[in-house]
């Protein structure tokens, strides 16, 4: 999607993730190396534990470890992890942000929005959808449907992603985009 952005060569990319490993932990690996490839400047910010650090760093893509964890039951952690998202925002000159997880798509949308940068989110599962209580089903809805207001696309990676999107008003047609994986 950055490609279709027309963004110049040279635009810096910061990839945002909170699982440490898995499906989107690689994805974010493949993505970061691919846009290297294309002449985006890219770095990744992620848990501590990611196990993504090593190979990307290998390859010469700057890696930023932050406080972001799985848990949802510590908000200082999360306030922590936003500030340190910021931080890398404002010091490193980054021109968009790529968020990838529902966490980690909350706390960098937050930090983008405040350092008044444009950002993509790739929910890779929205935090709504599955075997989650009444509660947090309706905690994530209300968050994703504020949040789409100040994002700029949202990649879904099925068409059923999207279409529940939709269904459910999280964001309009124009900035849900389905990139098969």
């Amino acid at each position: 999607l950055e490609q279709r952005l027309n963004l110049p060569d040279g635009t810096r990319v910061l990839l945002v993730h909170e699982p440490p490993d898995g499906g989107v932990a690689r994805y974010v690996m493949h993505l970061a190396l691919g846009l290297g490839e294309h002449g985006f400047q890219v770095e990744v910010a992620g848990p501590r534990a990611s196990n993504i650090a090593d190979p990307l760093r290998a390859a010469g893509i700057e890696v930023h470890t932050t406080s972001l964890t799985r848990s949802y039951s510590r908000p200082d952690q999360d306030t922590r992890a936003t500030v340190e998202i910021g931080r890398i925002l404002r010091s490193r000159r980054i021109s968009i942000v790529h968020s990838h997880s529902s966490k980690a798509g909350v706390l960098a949308r937050i930090a983008a929005r405040a350092a008044r940068l444009p950002s993509i989110y790739s929910p890779h599962c929205f935090g709504f959808v599955g075997d989650v209580g009444r509660p947090r089903e309706l905690a994530a809805r209300t968050i994703e449907t504020a949040l789409a207001r100040v994002t700029d696309a949202i990649v879904c990676v099925s068409e059923a992603e999207r279409r529940r999107a939709l269904e459910l008003r999280i964001a309009p047609s124009g900035r849900l985009h389905t990139v098969l994986q």
